[in-house]
């Protein structure tokens, strides 16, 4: 189950965990774009597309914690630093 943690850092980088289509892991990398707190009292990730696409999504925070649901993606430079 999600566990409560640090909330994720700007620039920080996520993929699902798991088997995708076919099979296959998950190649797509999120980048945490911003932190909200929604009306239920819960504190969202709001993460975007790194690979061009335009594609954005809100995540509460507690599930990019959760390693069964999402892995950090380390070697990733966030885009505020490139």
């Amino acid at each position: 189950m999600a566990r409560r943690g640090q909330p994720p850092r700007l620039g920080a980088c996520y993929r699902i965990v798991g088997s995708g289509k076919f099979g296959r892991s998950s190649t797509t990398v999120w980048e945490v774009e911003g932190v909200v707190t929604g009306a239920d009292g819960r504190d969202y990730a709001r993460l975007f597309r790194i690979d061009g696409i335009g594609t954005h999504k809100l995540v509460v925070t507690e599930a990019l914690n959760d390693r069964s649901l999402y892995e950090p993606v380390p070697d990733r430079q966030p885009a505020g630093e490139r």
